[in-house]
């Protein structure tokens, strides 16, 4: 019988792994690479951090599911909501196939999938509640073995804490040792999947808060944490290399195993740009204000123009909401933090009942399994109110373009009458509009360079109703500015970064097993991976995955 087993190592940058090959580093993935059918991946560039994982399992094109992202906006309320996975058939789902499906983000419990499937145990935004089929498997796998220790604890901003990136690195560490244990107990019950699908969300969390520990040219490459958190990174992709060294040795000689990433990780040039910078600077030209108030730019000017590190016990979002002034509360508030001291700020908070903005330990409870029906299950619209850019949703009514939330590129929606709710755009001006925000963004320059902070403007829609997603404009961003200069608006920021890393829009795959032999394909689509996986199980793939198969061999038959 046919066996394969896969397992994405989410977001994990290859280029940094043949770096620490090159050093002898990842002994596991090299054995595994010298005897391998090897590729890059190329996934999709707009909406690469919300779509790859939905993608992978459904084989379609974000406009062939009318799906692009979580993030969904309703044009009657001016609500954008993250809105969870899309339910929809995984190729995966087919009844001479028995699969075990383990922790993969964005998937959902689907009845017409045979064999088992757990979600949420420990991915990185899964976007779908602790659940598993058959009800009870996630309970016993929590009491067991305990949940993943920085399942929802792996998303605040802290790169300039050395104890939370310890913090986050061990808890990664040993969730990822944890995974790979629950996987051989599965197995140790039941070894008769055909195939086996497995995600390690470690690579992804911690790449998004110690990469400027990876690139020399970051520019945090010079912040106290930076050393710091080029060593955590160097120790978690070893621990990485430990597991996938468990996995092929637990899948065995007779199975074929395919190890991928969909996409990779960069230095982070989108999280102020979009979440900050764009919607600051959307807000000045339409409202007329300030929302955000800026560090004294001439002071940052003759200092270097260094980067802003809070203070390591300060939450990031805490010091941005700090800034923000846009009402007479917030105004209060905010002379309120220059003037009294920090220790009587934190006590008004807790008499308050509010929660301590000081950054600290993963603390953020795990729930326990959903034992709803599937029928019944899905995470329902949450607001998106840890993000700055929904700050700035009280005036987006009036404006004729507002920033909509991102988990990457700039996403601009125009506010079109007859569209939106209290649209003031006439539909005739649309392409107008859409054009009046790219000129005022192509205007600003990156204060540190000079040069400009607009890479591209990707046009999601030719007519105001056409299909598509929330976004009418997608921009992307050159370099990693923390601050924007517009000939007429002044200088937005500096402000510090977010995350150190964002995800690029390149993967990999390594495919090994009996009748494969080593071989370079080159840059193939990310689409092809799922047909790919069908030829090696030997199920004829369907005709809607949008790839083709890669040119392995099965039972010694070239496909």
């Amino acid at each position: 019988m046919v066996k394969v087993a896969a397992l994405g190592l989410d977001a994990a940058e290859f280029g940094f792994i043949e770096r620490l090959l090159a050093r002898g580093e990842l002994p596991h993935l090299a054995e595994l690479r010298a005897r391998a059918l090897e590729c890059r991946l190329e996934n999709v560039v707009t909406y690469r951090s919300e779509l790859p994982w939905s993608l992978f399992a459904t084989g379609r094109r974000a406009d062939d599911l009318g799906y692009w992202g979580t993030v969904a906006f309703d044009p009657a309320t001016y609500r954008a909501v993250v809105a969870g996975a899309l339910d929809a058939a995984p190729f995966w789902a087919r009844p001479d196939l028995r699969s075990l499906v383990f922790d993969v983000p964005h998937t959902v419990l689907r009845p017409d999938v045979a064999g088992v499937q757990i979600t949420a145990w420990g991915a990185h935004s899964p976007e779908y509640p602790r659940a598993s089929m058959p009800q009870g498997l996630l309970t016993s796998i929590d009491d067991r073995f305990g949940p993943h220790p920085a399942f929802a604890n792996d998303s605040d901003p802290g790169w300039y804490s050395p104890e939370y990136l310890a913090n986050l690195t061990a808890s990664l560490q040993a969730g990822a040792r944890r995974r790979i244990e629950i996987l051989e107990w599965l197995l140790e019950k039941d070894d008769s999947f055909d195939f086996v699908l497995a995600t390690m969300s470690e690579p992804h969390s911690g790449g998004h808060h110690l990469w400027h520990g990876a690139d020399a040219g970051h520019p945090l490459a010079g912040t106290p944490s930076a050393a710091v958190a080029a060593a955590h990174l160097v120790d978690l992709y070893r621990t990485l290399d430990e597991c996938v060294g468990r996995f092929v040795s637990l899948a065995g000689p007779e199975t074929t195993v395919v190890v991928f990433a969909l996409h990779g990780m960069q230095t982070n040039g989108n999280d102020l740009p979009s979440l900050v910078l764009l919607p600051e600077l959307l807000h000045r030209r339409h409202v007329g204000r300030a929302a955000l108030r800026d560090p004294d730019p001439a002071r940052w000017r003759a200092s270097g123009m260094q980067p802003i590190v809070p203070d390591e016990s300060e939450q990031w979002i805490a010091y941005m909401a700090s800034r923000f002034a846009d009402t007479l509360a917030a105004r209060v508030r905010n002379v309120a933090k220059q003037v009294l001291p920090h220790g009587v700020m934190h006590a008004a908070r807790r008499a308050l009942g509010r929660p301590d903005p000081r950054l600290g330990p993963l603390v953020t409870a795990i729930p326990a399994e959903d034992r709803r029906e599937p029928s019944a299950l899905g995470l329902g619209a949450r607001d998106p109110d840890y993000q700055i850019v929904w700050r700035y949703r009280r005036h987006w009514p009036s404006m004729p373009a507002f920033a909509l939330p991102s988990f990457s590129d700039g996403h601009v929606r125009v506010n079109v009458r007859g569209r939106e709710h209290d649209g003031i755009v006439d539909p005739a001006d649309f392409a107008a509009a859409c054009d009046a925000v790219v000129e005022l963004v192509a205007a600003c320059r990156d204060p540190r360079t000079g040069e400009p902070v607009l890479a591209d403007a990707v046009r999601m829609r030719t007519s105001p109703h056409d299909d598509g997603p929330a976004a009418d404009l997608v921009l992307t961003w050159a370099g990693a500015a923390d601050a924007f200069e517009h000939p007429h608006l002044g200088t937005i920021g500096p402000f510090p970064f977010c995350r150190t890393g964002e995800h690029s829009p390149d993967g990999f795959a390594l495919v090994a097993g009996p009748g494969i032999t080593r071989r370079d394909l080159g840059v193939r689509s990310a689409y092809d991976l799922p047909p790919t996986l069908l030829t090696l199980l030997e199920r004829p793939p369907d005709h809607s995955l949008t790839g083709h198969a890669l040119p392995v061999a099965v039972s010694g038959v070239a496909s």
